[in-house]
């Protein structure tokens, strides 16, 4: 057995493809970090390496404090009481769940029921409704205590892949994308979906968010939601300019359109889209508007394609609509932060996803519920492809501890009886959209949701294998149904975020991502 001292994040690289190569025969690495640098750094060797549990060794973090700056030890005396402090009022605990992390090592919270359910989602608003609907569900299940780390996107992406990769089985139940689902369930990573009651009726569920859903055609998670994306518009601010239409619209006209109803005085955005940046943020946008120009990511030899005019139109025309037309404030902007700032009326055009629809046609929290309207995304060169495919769901990981339970929950959370409870107890409109046909039968859902149609026709020409302008080896719209793509999606949003900054040139960027993902593809070996 060959051992060497590990120290810090870039010899534990090191020794994850020392490993790897076979060159050493075990190392003592943090698995929090080995985690997040498997997904981050080494996705190709996420399924290389064992794990030893329970772990060798728990250490304790420590804080340390320079003698010559504090020689009395005022600071550290400070720093201890502010740190006994936060201990005792909860804000510790408060701080690691707002990073996906509990305050032990078992990840066993106190609790006096017989199963405790511990469920890692995204802090969306379909699922803030079933988190709070959930003691219905513990009802029904008196034996069974939930609880929920509720996390933003990007933290929750990267808490629940580092799960899962590790087995660590912090969570029982997982929310997972249409991006995660297949590539978790061909690495036999999560449980197939099997023994669903008559009730449950799959067959209600929409056929292509079943098909993103799947591998090897067994279901793997069920659809909390699903979407596509549109354009959504003022349509009391087009009147007032007389601007008109044929659908669908071109990002030409967009940007003409965004030109005349631009008023960072008065507020108002020509237009808002996604800045922030990351593969499931900013990136989700940017990929479907190069399939619309023609683009793509690889070409049918897994080779990188960033270096074609259709990659460079489709960058130029981002960052022309970003730069003069979206205040200067809003270029860290996720999901989230648009719907807000569109339902507060400073935004008279929005690309992003269906399922706002709700939130931007709901009187009682949209202050421009009656002048929304939406069409088909906007499209460059080719219709296919401007329109992604998306669905948040519910999976279990092999590694969770209570199995059953979290079956039963899935079950609960996405079926008919809890769609239905979440019209009574919210509205109508707060159904979860995208994933059942009953949805789009339900006469009070429609009498209140004047985009359903459009909604469910977006869903309906969204293909998850969508025939591209060029040959493409692999699954996905907005993304790249492989492993790699977090690491490599996350590395081209950055550049293209300087870009936006005016730290580099669209060229420069371009360049560089073509080299960037040129290693990763042969380090993966792809070719």
């Amino acid at each position: 057995v060959r051992y060497r001292c590990l120290k810090g994040k870039v010899l534990f690289i090191f020794h994850i493809d020392m490993l790897v190569a076979e060159r050493i025969d075990f190392a003592l690495i943090d698995k929090y970090t080995t985690g997040d640098l498997l997904v981050s750094k080494r996705p190709h060797l996420i399924d290389q390496l064992e794990y030893i549990y329970p772990p060798l060794k728990e250490l304790d973090f420590h804080v340390g404090f320079a003698k010559k700056k504090d020689p009395d030890g005022k600071l550290l005396t400070a720093f201890n009481k502010g740190l006994t402090t936060i201990r005792a009022n909860g804000t510790m605990n408060a701080i690691l769940a707002k990073h996906g992390f509990f305050a032990n090592a078992t990840q066993t919270l106190p609790s006096t029921k017989s199963t405790q359910l511990v469920i890692g989602t995204v802090n969306n608003a379909d699922m803030l409704h079933i988190k709070e609907l959930s003691t219905e569900f513990e009802r029904l299940y008196p034996d069974v205590e939930i609880v929920f780390s509720v996390l933003d996107e990007s933290t929750l992406r990267a808490r629940i892949l580092t799960d899962v990769v590790l087995s660590d089985g912090r969570f029982d139940v997982i929310t997972l994308g249409a991006f995660e689902t297949p590539i978790l369930a061909e690495m036999e990573l999560l449980e197939p979906i099997h023994g669903l009651s008559e009730d449950y009726q799959l067959n209600d569920l929409l056929p292509v968010v079943k098909q993103a859903l799947s591998h090897k055609k067994q279901l793997y998670a069920l659809p909390i939601n699903a979407e596509s994306s549109v354009l959504y518009y003022r349509k009391d601010l087009f009147k007032d300019h007389n601007i008109d239409f044929d659908a669908p619209i071109s990002y030409e006209q967009v940007a003409q359109i965004a030109a005349k109803l631009h008023q960072p005085e008065e507020g108002l955005n020509g237009i808002c889209l996604r800045t922030k940046p990351g593969w499931g943020e900013s990136l989700a946008l940017i990929s479907t508007m190069v399939n619309t120009f023609g683009g793509r990511w690889f070409d049918k030899n897994w080779r990188p394609q960033f270096l074609t005019k259709e990659w460079k139109q489709a960058i130029e025309m981002y960052v022309r609509l970003v730069q003069q037309f979206t205040a200067e404030e809003f270029l860290n902007n996720g999901f989230n932060e648009n719907l807000q700032l569109f339902i507060d009326g400073k935004c008279a055009m929005w690309v992003d996803a269906t399922v706002a629809a709700n939130s931007l046609f709901d009187p009682s929290i949209s202050l421009v519920s009656e002048h929304v309207a939406l069409t088909h995304a906007p499209i460059g060169r080719f219709a296919n492809g401007s329109q992604w495919l998306w669905s948040w769901s519910l999976a279990i990981p092999r590694s969770s501890k209570q199995k059953q339970a979290a079956s039963d929950f899935i079950q609960w959370a996405t079926s008919k009886q809890t769609i239905q409870l979440i019209a009574e107890r919210y509205s109508p409109l707060a159904i979860p959209s995208g994933t059942r046909y009953s949805t789009y039968k339900n006469e009070k859902y429609l009498q209140q949701a004047p985009f359903a149609d459009s909604v469910l026709a977006s869903l309906n020409l969204a293909q998850f294998n969508y025939p591209s302008s060029a040959q493409k080896p692999y699954d996905g719209i907005q993304y790249v149904a492989i492993k790699e793509f977090p690491a490599i999606g996350d590395i081209v949003a950055r550049l293209i975020e300087k870009v936006v900054l005016n730290e580099l040139s669209v060229d420069e960027a371009l360049v560089q991502a073509q080299h960037m993902v040129d290693r990763q593809m042969r380090a993966s070996g792809y070719y």
